[in-house]
C-alpha cells in the first residue's frame, strides 16, 4: 500500500526519491519501499527524518501510522 501523505510529503519539499534517500543516509531501494507500503522504517529512520525534517513536520510518525491503520485513505 503506497504511502501517500509521505510521497505527497517529499513532493512538496522539491525531493526526488533519491534525495530523499540521501537525506535520510539510506538506500534508494530501501526509501522505495518504504514509500509504497513494501517496507516500514526503522526507528532509526524515522528518528533521521524527525531530526532531517523538524521544521517541515511536527509528527513524523503520523505519515507512516495513519495510512497503515486506516488502510491507505487519504484525507
Amino acid at each position: 500500500m503506497k504511502r501517500f501523505n509521505l510521497a505527497l510529503f517529499r513532493m512538496r519539499q522539491g525531493l526526488t526519491q533519491t534525495q530523499m534517500a540521501q537525506k535520510l543516509d539510506i538506500s534508494v531501494s530501501h526509501y522505495v519501499g518504504i514509500e509504497n507500503g513494501f517496507a516500514d522504517p526503522s526507528y532509526k529512520v524515522l528518528c533521521k527524518f524527525r531530526d532531517v525534517f523538524k521544521d517541515k513536520h511536527d509528527d513524523i510518525f503520523e505519515l507512516f501510522i495513519k495510512e497503515k491503520r486506516e488502510g491507505g485513505k487519504v484525507e
